[in-house]
């Protein structure tokens, strides 16, 4: 199976189209790395804490949020081209990136306030992530989890009117599309049991389960389109698709690429269904929600 992640093609897109995360989000994150360390609010600015590695970083999305709540952050991705993108937009002097994987994290024992892994983790080899963890944080170091599941997308407005109903389709069609395609069915089944078994397999007495954290943002279709196309499966099925047509000796069109995309399957019915084909992709204003489950740990043990 391919990791599909790891591509330029998928890089660019994650970069590009790939949501943040809302400040409640942040907010749950850091209120539980400051009661671990039982730090409350003063009269005066909080100092930062030393160290935020934030693993499966991507292109620095996540990487770029928390930042501000540490004096250094580094950022490691077992990609070389995420890397090279996340290299390539830091403005922030104290954040590095390095080429690495959540099995063998490159940074000492003992150093971390806070090991972060946002949509991410599903993709690691957990029990070794998770004594990597452990030997990297400090004491009373944290480890946050963040885990999406797909989005809700309703229209700002429509021609017609009907948003709520329009929405409603074009969500269950994004979800058929990502299913469609060619993807590792034991990654793919963890938003379904709602990442119960990611927080299970923490070894850690002192952990926190926070769950339906609602994850809300406006978007254009041209992102929505974007972030289907970055999902790995919709890749998979395309690479895979293209290849028959090769074995079959059919010549390569951008007709022929469109016409089996899973991701321009969706963006042309929904084009449709909402009436909007004069419309650019790019105007099309959407309301997304996403549900996120936050899984906080500290005290890991072996």
């Amino acid at each position: 199976m391919l990791r599909g992640f790891e591509s330029q093609a998928i890089t660019d897109l994650y970069a590009k189209h790939r949501p943040g995360y809302s400040q409640d989000i942040i907010n749950i994150v850091m209120d539980y790395v400051k009661a671990t360390n039982k730090l409350t609010k003063s009269g005066q600015e909080e100092s930062k804490f030393e160290l935020l590695v934030d693993v499966g970083c991507g292109s620095g999305q996540a990487t770029n949020l928390f930042a501000p709540f540490f004096q250094r952050v580094k950022g490691v991705d077992i990609s070389s081209n995420q890397i090279l993108e996340a290299k390539m937009q830091n403005k922030l002097s104290h954040v590095y990136y390095v080429q690495g994987s959540a099995e063998s994290i490159p940074v000492p024992d003992n150093v971390a306030d806070l090991v972060l892994s946002a949509t991410s983790a599903y993709w690691f080899d957990l029990p070794k992530f998770y004594l990597e963890t452990q030997r990297v944080l400090k004491k009373n170091g944290c480890l946050a989890v963040l885990c999406p599941c797909l989005p809700r997308i309703e229209p700002s407005s429509l021609p017609l009117g009907n948003e709520v109903e329009m929405g409603k389709y074009a969500t269950k069609l994004f979800e058929k599309h990502v299913f469609s395609g060619v993807y590792n069915e034991k990654v793919y089944s963890y938003p379904v049991r709602k990442y119960k078994d990611v927080f299970e397999a923490i070894p850690s007495d002192d952990k926190v389960y926070v769950g339906d954290v609602n994850n809300y943002y406006q978007s254009t279709l041209e992102c929505i389109v974007g972030q289907l196309k970055s999902f790995d499966s919709t890749q998979n099925h395309l690479e895979q698709k293209l290849k028959e047509c090769r074995t079959a000796g059919m010549e390569i069109t951008s007709d022929l690429v469109n016409s089996i995309d899973l991701s321009e399957q969706f963006r042309q019915k929904v084009n449709a269904a909402w009436k909007i084909e004069d419309v650019a992709d790019a105007e099309v204003l959407v309301n997304v929600e996403t549900d996120m489950y936050i899984l906080l740990a500290h005290n890991l043990h072996g």
